[in-house]
């Protein structure tokens, strides 16, 4: 009996001192825990505030996203072109490949490549639409417009859009869309929206003119402008996301070009996405507010005015 009591202690003390050193490793988890909460928080440069809402701040060191810049090439030697002036009404694009259009159009350019590569280079084209969009995107795997040096290009829509009710926007496109260039581009959208995409919209260049009767430029994944010079003026606001999901999509990204706003709600809105603003010049003038930002804003000093 004495040996078994003596065993009986050893074990005993065995386990206190092992719940003991447990006890003692979940304290050191705990306060690991709290030091990588404190700086998560700290490394987001208190881009939340106490109550959860998104605040601006001075971002030098922020974690932009990614600068998609892609497809800067500004022509191809298999290059098509085509008149517009000789289109009867809808020029009609089914091939992936590489095109230049001119001329005047009273009508409407589709595209319906499937998952195919467009690029067109747009030389003094001028597109107005009895109907619908002006540049209508129903397939593609990527289309990219380039602004021809020196050259005056428009679109305009028509307030009907009778047979358009899910492509309300002047310039509509299923899939990625990018504007790059030095030439002019005027869009005119009579009905909603100037510039939709339900993928991503990239402006890379170009002196950009925007009017809208809802919003100027309007994307569900995200949007990029990172150079050029753009104006937009806006019944409701200038641009929007509605979009989104990790990988920084449904967020905003103005890194570079000059940017003159006018909105009758709000300049910047998006649904649950960043915004990020550094390297440009952004001119704002909104009614009820610059921002209507689902997520965070980094926005670096200086760039607003």
């Amino acid at each position: 009996m004495p040996t078994d009591h003596r065993i009986g202690d050893a074990g005993q003390g065995r386990r206190h001192i092992l719940a003991c050193t447990l006890a003692l490793l979940a304290l050191l988890g705990a306060l690991a825990l709290c030091w990588k909460s404190q700086a998560l928080f700290k490394n987001r440069d208190n881009a939340v505030n106490e109550s959860g809402n998104a605040v601006e701040v001075t971002a030098e060191n922020a974690n932009y996203l990614p600068a998609h810049q892609t497809d800067l090439d500004a022509g191809h030697e298999d290059e098509t072109a085509i008149d517009l002036s000789t289109c009867a009404y809808e020029c009609l694009i089914q091939d992936g490949g590489y095109y230049r259009l001119t001329g005047q159009l009273d009508g409407r350019v589709r595209i319906d490549a499937e998952d195919q590569y467009v690029h067109i280079t747009l030389d003094g084209a001028s597109i107005e639409s009895r109907e619908g969009p002006a540049l209508l995107v129903q397939s593609a795997s990527k289309v990219v417009l380039t602004l021809a040096d020196g050259s005056k290009n428009s679109f305009a829509d028509s307030p009907s859009y009778r047979s358009f009710h899910d492509t309300e926007s002047c310039v509509f496109s299923d899939c990625d869309l990018t504007i790059n260039g030095a030439g002019a581009l005027t869009v005119k959208g009579f009905y909603k929206d100037a510039i939709r995409s339900r993928d991503i919209i990239r402006i890379l260049g170009g002196n950009i003119s925007i009017t809208s009767s809802r919003t100027g430029v309007h994307a569900a994944d995200g949007i990029l402008v990172a150079g050029g010079s753009l104006t937009v003026s806006s019944k409701n606001n200038g641009f929007k996301t509605t979009r989104y999901s990790s990988g920084g999509r449904g967020s905003i990204e103005i890194s570079g070009g000059t940017l003159g706003i006018v909105a009758g709600e709000y300049a910047f809105v998006t649904y649950q996405g960043d915004l990020f603003i550094r390297d440009c010049t952004v001119r704002c003038k909104s009614v009820i507010d610059n921002y209507d930002v689902g997520g965070e804003r980094h926005i670096e000093s200086g760039c607003v005015r």
